[in-house]
């Protein structure tokens, strides 16, 4: 049975919520690495925050292919599985000049205004280290079960 898809409707309220994506790249000696992340979806692309020095950082200098996940799965009734999820497939644009009103979005949709003036998340904006990643899609799939 073919799982539903999403409207663009949907879609875009969905990545609207302040939910976990979880991000893969690819590492030296092509092992995957994934990691949580905070992310905004903007005009067709979704964009993420993380150091050049990180390990997600390293990684997109050397291969810009990426695969993320936000999905609200859960166990439901007799063990089924039951929530709506995203999957891209896409690439990867470094962008580290003029990243400071991105990267305020996106905390901001996770944290509020209140929370974008604490002294951690203050820090975090400073870091000379910070790279905003624009993810391009080449491919989107969507589902709801349950």
């Amino acid at each position: 049975m073919k799982k539903p898809q999403m409207t663009q409707e949907e879609l875009n309220d969905f990545l609207a919520k302040p939910l976990l994506a979880r991000v893969a790249t690819v590492g030296s000696g092509e092992r995957p690495h994934v990691m949580p992340v905070w992310f905004i979806y903007e005009d067709g692309a979704i964009y993420i925050s993380t150091s050049a020095n990180s390990v997600k950082g390293r990684n997109l200098k050397k291969n810009k292919n990426v695969f993320l996940v936000i999905d609200t799965l859960v166990e439901g009734k007799e063990g089924f599985m039951r929530g709506t999820g995203v999957a891209v497939d896409g690439k990867a644009e470094v962008l580290t000049d003029n990243i400071r009103d991105i990267m305020e979005k996106i905390f901001l949709k996770y944290v509020g205004k209140e929370g974008l003036n604490t002294p951690l998340i203050q820090g975090w904006l400073a870091s000379p280290n910070n790279i905003v990643v624009k993810i391009k899609p080449n491919k989107v799939m969507t589902w709801k079960v349950g």
